[in-house]
């Protein structure tokens, strides 16, 4: 029976996007990109405007130049 929502596919299909673009732009305009989709998101932008983002110090700095 396929199941209507398949949470590990998803993340699958999120990691092969990733890979398509570190692959097409190389891994730091892709971060850039991705968190402009994040910031430019209603809901997620709102999100991590006021919430930290996580503990590694690579992600915080991707956000910070982006938020900027």
């Amino acid at each position: 029976m396929k199941k209507a929502f398949d949470c590990v596919e998803m993340k699958w299909e999120i990691q092969r996007r990733h890979q398509r673009e570190v692959e097409q732009w190389g891994k730091e305009e892709a971060d850039k990109r991705r968190w402009q989709r994040i910031l430019d998101d209603p809901v997620l932008g709102a999100f991590v405007r006021t919430h930290p983002v996580g503990s590694r110090g690579e992600a915080r700095e991707s956000h910070n130049e982006v938020a900027r």
